[in-house]
């Protein structure tokens, strides 16, 4: 997967957490937001304190990280269904070849 031998074992955690957090999330990358979560679902590193001491709280987050990333993932599933029924109706021939 990755290595990890660099980090300390917290970050190690995290980064581990992140990829968890991307894939739980039906992600293909890994970016910012997994790791915040990650951060802020493990609680126990500097960051994470920080964050929880400041009122951000992990559901709160992934919530609206969800909101803002569901958006896109909407219009790029809409996207493909679009394509799937041109697909099926022979349409992409005709879009692949003007």
């Amino acid at each position: 997967m990755i290595n990890t031998d660099r980090f300390t074992q917290k970050a190690s955690e995290i980064i581990e957490g992140a990829i968890e957090t991307a894939s739980e999330m039906g992600h293909t990358y890994v970016g910012s937001e997994h790791i915040l979560l990650a951060m802020t679902r493990d609680g126990t590193s500097a960051a994470a304190e920080i964050l929880i001491d400041n009122g951000v709280a992990y559901d709160d987050l992934r919530r609206v990280i969800v909101e803002l990333v569901g958006v896109i993932m909407t219009l790029v599933g809409d996207f493909f269904r679009l394509l799937q029924l041109a697909w099926r109706l022979g349409g992409v021939k005709l879009m692949l070849t003007m």
